[in-house]
C-alpha cells in the first residue's frame, strides 16, 4: 500500500494544535516531502467548546468524514489515508 497522506486527531482534552500532534505532522513531512498531505483534525465536540467527547458513533463519522475531505482535497486514494493521532 502506498500511503499518500494522513490525517491525525487529538486526544480527548486538546486540540489539533497540541505540541505532540503538530511534532508527528512535521515529522511525516519530513519524511515523506513537502508535498505529502498531513491534516490535524478536531473531533465536533472540541470545535464545539467542549470538554466531553461524544460517543463513539459520531467520532467515528467524523473521522470517516475527515478522511474523504483530505482524499478529495488532495486527489489521493481513500484508502492510502493513514489515520493516526495522540492520546
Amino acid at each position: 500500500m502506498t500511503v499518500g497522506g494522513a490525517l491525525l486527531f487529538p486526544g480527548a482534552g486538546s486540540g489539533r494544535t497540541e505540541p505532540a500532534l503538530v511534532a508527528v505532522d512535521r515529522a511525516l513531512v519530513d519524511a515523506f516531502g513537502p508535498d505529502f498531505s498531513v491534516v490535524r483534525a478536531d473531533f465536533p465536540y472540541r470545535r464545539e467548546g467542549r470538554r466531553a467527547p461524544d460517543r463513539a458513533p459520531k467520532l467515528i463519522a467524523c473521522v470517516r468524514e475527515e478522511a474523504e475531505l483530505l482524499a478529495s482535497k488532495t486527489g489521493i486514494d481513500p484508502a492510502s489515508v493513514v489515520l493516526g493521532g495522540r492520546s
